[in-house]
């Protein structure tokens, strides 16, 4: 059973004001909650929110960057990223649920840049589930529900409704042309790049 199906009911109202809200420029485009059970304790429960949602198609995949400023500063720079790519089904609003798996051509692959602070670094999404559905109020649109577990034990849990706008997702691949290359499935050669993101230091201080 999907882990989105037994909250559907409870969190439809919820899902479809924040859709409204969103539309109407009135609520941020994407939320997410980070839990970081390693983080200093100010930082192990983040709640992240802005206006920087994005998807695009390629190559047969649909990708996915969801930015974030530092929650103190809301109109700051882009120092969190969520970068996902999901295979490129369409179920209109029913929704498709797709599961985590960095070693398959099929799966969802990702990772989570955080480019600031002491945890600064990158961190792959290796479990979890990820639904893609077209917005109820605005067929172009869509939406990204996301339950991931990353390798360095953070969990992000949110959602996103997704501008369709593939000049930012060219021009973060482009910064991040490393970090993006390594997430290329086994059967796909490639060497090394030496421009990859270090992964974040979870010590606690």
């Amino acid at each position: 059973m999907s882990m989105f199906a037994s909250t559907a009911r409870n969190t439809a109202v919820i899902v479809l004001a924040g859709l409204l809200q969103a539309l109407s420029g009135c609520a941020p485009k994407a939320e997410v909650v980070l839990h970081q059970p390693f983080a200093p304790p100010s930082q192990q429960e983040l709640k992240l929110a802005s206006k920087w949602a994005f998807e695009a198609a390629a190559g047969g995949r649909r990708i996915w960057l969801l930015a974030f400023p530092l929650p103190s500063s809301p109109d700051g720079p882009r120092d969190f990223h969520l970068y996902l790519s999901t295979p490129d089904v369409d179920r209109g609003f029913l929704g498709q649920d797709f599961v985590v798996d960095q070693s398959s051509s099929s799966g969802v692959r990702g990772f989570f840049i955080q480019e600031v602070g002491q945890l600064r670094g990158k961190t792959q999404v290796a479990a979890g589930q990820v639904r893609v559905s077209r917005s109820w109020l605005d067929w172009h649109r869509r939406l990204l529900e996301v339950n991931l577990a990353c390798n360095d034990g953070t969990k992000i849990i949110g959602r996103a409704l997704a501008d369709p706008l593939a000049s930012e997702i060219a021009a973060f691949e482009r910064r991040y042309s490393g970090d993006v290359a390594a997430l290329a499935p086994p059967e796909d050669t490639r060497e090394l790049a030496a421009d990859e993101v270090p992964d974040r230091a979870t010590a606690s201080p």
